[in-house]
């Protein structure tokens, strides 16, 4: 991971097989960042999705192991249950150039993805919401 800080934000390059979500976390313990929003691009392998099912209450979830084109990435930096949490979704295409996308639960870096990340100044905690069965984002002062 390379990456440079520009006021209170960040642009993040991350390197061939990186984990997309567990460089996200180590890097907000590293900056000691108290929450963020991000966005990005590049390419992605071993990838597994999922789309939330709510009367289920429960992911539905895919793999999709070839390298597929990151056409965007979007998500927050937050925590759950005191641990850094990356929160991302994720839109793909792979060489047939149809796209799919969803809730990124692992991905490896295939190629690069460079990230734009926005710092705020408030940790924010996820907190269990029982009427949607996840931990959203909890927004009060």
């Amino acid at each position: 991971m390379e990456y440079l800080k520009d006021g209170k934000n960040y642009v993040v390059r991350l390197e061939r097989g990186e984990d997309l979500n567990a460089s996200l976390e180590d890097f907000m313990i590293k900056e000691d960042l108290s929450s963020a929003f991000f966005k990005g691009l590049g390419a992605l392998e071993d990838v597994e999705l999922g789309y939330y099912d709510l009367p289920q209450k429960t992911y539905l979830k895919r793999l999709f192991p070839e390298e597929a084109e990151l056409l965007v990435a979007m998500g927050n930096l937050t925590f759950k249950e005191g641990q850094p949490y990356a929160h991302i979704h994720a839109v793909l295409s792979g060489k047939d150039f149809l796209a799919y996308g969803g809730h990124v639960f692992r991905a490896k870096v295939s190629v690069t993805a460079e990230l734009f990340v926005e710092c705020i100044d408030h940790q924010i905690e996820r907190k269990m919401n029982d009427q949607v069965g996840l931990q959203l984002m909890n927004c009060r002062i």
